[in-house]
C-alpha cells in the first residue's frame, strides 16, 4: 500500500494531480482512493489530495501517515510534514520552497517550477510532480501516467502535448536525483 498527500494552493492543479495519479495506478490493476480537499476560494486557497494505491481492498481512505508528501508551497510543506513516517518521502518544489535542501533526508528538493517553464509552460508543474512521482512510485509507471494525462485532458487537447513534455521531464528530474 502506498499513501500519498499533494498539498499547496489552489490553482497548482493540486486535485487534477490526484485524479491523474489514481487513472494511472487502476491502469495497473490498483485499487485506489482519492480525496480532494479545497476551501472555497478559486486559487490561492488551500488545497490537498489524498491518494491511496493498493494491490489488496482499502480499508480506509483516511490518510494518518503518508509514504509520499508533495508540498508544493511552503505552507503545505510546515502543515503536513509532521505526517510523514521516517522511512517517507517528501518531496518539495525547490524552486518555490527554498532552504529545504539538505535539512531532512526524507525531502527531495527538485526545481519544479523551472523544469516545468523549460517544458513550455509553467502552469504544468503538477505534471513534472507526475513524471516524478511515476519514476519513484513502484505501483507507477510512466507508460501509465502518459494514458492518465491523455484521459483527463482528453476534452483539453491543447495541454496534452505540454503536459506529456512536463511528465517526461519529471520523470528524468527524479531519475539523475
Amino acid at each position: 500500500m502506498t499513501r500519498i498527500l499533494i498539498a499547496g494552493a489552489g490553482g497548482q492543479g493540486i486535485v487534477s494531480l490526484g485524479k491523474m495519479i489514481s487513472y494511472a495506478a487502476v491502469e495497473k490493476g490498483l485499487n485506489v482512493t482519492c480525496i480532494p480537499s479545497y476551501g472555497p476560494e478559486m486559487r490561492g486557497g488551500a488545497a490537498s489530495c489524498s491518494v491511496v494505491l493498493c494491490l489488496d481492498e482499502i480499508t480506509s481512505p483516511v490518510i494518518s501517515r503518508a509514504d509520499v508528501l508533495v508540498a508544493l508551497n511552503r505552507q503545505s510543506l510546515d502543515k503536513y510534514e509532521g505526517r510523514i513516517g521516517s522511512e517517507g518521502r517528501i518531496i518539495v518544489d525547490g524552486t518555490l520552497i527554498d532552504e529545504c535542501d539538505g535539512k531532512d533526508p526524507r525531502m527531495l528538493a527538485l526545481p519544479v517550477w523551472e523544469t516545468a517553464e523549460l517544458a513550455g509552460d509553467r502552469k504544468s508543474a503538477n505534471m513534472v510532480v507526475m513524471g516524478v512521482l511515476a519514476g519513484m512510485i513502484k505501483e507507477l509507471s510512466l507508460r501509465s501516467v502518459v494514458h492518465s494525462v491523455a484521459k483527463v485532458f482528453s476534452e483539453k487537447t491543447k495541454l496534452i502535448q505540454t503536459s506529456l513534455r512536463a511528465v517526461r521531464a519529471g520523470f528524468l528530474l527524479v531519475q539523475h536525483a
